[in-house]
């Protein structure tokens, strides 16, 4: 009795330049739709071959060209049988592939630009208008980053405009043109720093960070100490806590 060989159909799909863009074993993969296809073996083995110049390839090769993101196909359908095709031929599509990601990129970062311009037009309108909201202190704290950054360039702040600095918040004590050495940690008669509410007791003391007039009877902290002031200073202050000990402040019981 004659022994039963058992044969593999093998195809592929091309596309509309005739390139090949798919190719399988009806061994493995017997469910695939075969309509359209082509049939280049009807007697091939379990695992999916080419068939190059009467040469098989290895089992299930490559159809892609792995330079151009395995966008390019390496073989066509000349109509009787799968050729390779010509660098010539693959180069013009990488270059296509190329010219292809270069006007997206293109797209993209017009869509970028214009997303950015958009946002920063938004925040130069909220930084320029911001100043004319009026807001609590804890509110504005909050908001700090949307305040215009102090500028020395003579820029004219009005009483009350808001400005950010050395990653603190500002609020101007009498209008001014700015000029270099008006830095608001510097002049204490145009600038006061803006804290967050506290109660000025002992429990819920004032954080002090220098520019900042002391009231008799609150409580003020500095550099994890907390002191008692004994005098008002009327004016605003820019001594470290510690030199005021015996003028204006003392060293709070614990």
């Amino acid at each position: 009795m004659d022994e039963f060989i058992f044969y593999n159909r093998h195809y592929i799909r091309t596309d509309d330049r005739g390139c090949v863009v798919d190719g399988w074993s009806d061994g493995p993969v017997g469910y695939k739709d075969t309509a359209g296809a082509i049939c280049i073996n009807e007697k091939g083995g379990y695992q999916f071959r080419l068939i190059i110049n009467g040469v098989a390839t290895e089992e299930n090769p490559s159809l892609w060209d792995s330079m151009s993101m395995g966008m390019t196909p390496l073989y066509k359908w000349d109509g009787s049988a799968v050729v390779k095709r010509t660098e010539e031929e693959i180069e013009a599509d990488r270059e296509a592939i190329r010219r292809a990601e270069a006007e997206k990129q293109a797209k993209m970062d017009a869509i970028n630009a214009r997303q950015m311009a958009l946002e920063e037009a938004q925040a130069m309108f909220i930084t320029t208008r911001i100043n004319t909201l009026v807001v609590d202190d804890t509110t504005a704290l909050r908001w700090r980053m949307l305040y215009p950054v102090w500028s020395p360039d003579s820029e004219e702040y009005q009483t009350g405009d808001k400005v950010q600095h050395m990653d603190r918040l500002y609020r101007c004590l009498q209008g001014h043109t700015s000029q270099p050495g008006w830095a608001p940690e510097l002049v204490a008669s145009l600038w006061t720093e803006v804290n967050e509410t506290h109660a000025g007791t002992a429990d819920d003391p004032i954080p002090y960070n220098g520019n900042m007039a002391l009231d008799r009877g609150f409580y003020y902290s500095q550099a994890g100490v907390t002191y008692r002031c004994t005098r008002d200073t009327d004016i605003p202050v820019y001594n470290a806590l510690q030199d005021l000990v015996g003028l204006y402040v003392e060293v709070a019981e614990e």
